[in-house]
């Protein structure tokens, strides 16, 4: 009864841990798809940023003006800016990815050391087996302590059909 009452709780247990991976994976998951379209958006803003740039610097060019030129200042600062953040971005992403995949691994790891996929359902059929072996050899033995009956043979015969539950050390 203790063993299946600790069973259910390491059931409940690997459900629980299973479930909070799952969910930790989608947010990991929803804050890079997050990072990766703030990476697109600020892409297409140093873009359009580069090309107003070259046409304030080809109006400057063209009329030599001090108001072009703080202008021109202010965007190319505006560019370096929005480089640094991409830049920032690319890094918190790839830190991320190394995390979920060291998460990833670890659950794994973890699988493994638990027996696999299908330790639970197999430690539940080995202890059912044992059960049902104490369960066996105890009938058998209270069936040869009887008096024996006309039959001898059964007897002789008896420790053939009885199974050692020495393997059985879950119970």
């Amino acid at each position: 009864m203790v063993i299946a009452a600790q069973l259910e709780e390491l059931q409940r247990k690997y459900r629980i841990m299973e479930c909070d991976r799952k969910s930790y994976a989608e947010e990991v998951e929803a804050v890079l798809r997050k990072q990766k379209l703030q990476n697109e958006k600020l892409r297409r803003e140093s873009q359009s940023l580069k090309a107003e740039l070259s046409l304030e610097a080809r109006a400057a060019s063209a009329s030599e003006t001090a108001v072009a030129s703080v202008k021109e200042t202010q965007v190319r600062d505006l560019i370096k800016e929005v480089g640094r953040q991409i830049d920032a971005e690319k890094q918190r992403g790839e830190k991320l990815d190394a995390r979920l995949k060291s998460l990833r691994d670890r659950s794994l790891q973890e699988r493994k050391e638990m027996g696999g996929h299908n330790a639970p359902a197999e430690h539940t059929m080995s202890t059912d087996k044992c059960i049902k072996v104490r369960a066996c050899s105890r009938w058998l033995r209270r069936r040869d302590s009887r008096p024996a009956a006309a039959d001898t043979t059964t007897r002789a015969t008896t420790p053939a059909y009885r199974r050692s539950s020495a393997g059985c050390t879950n119970l």
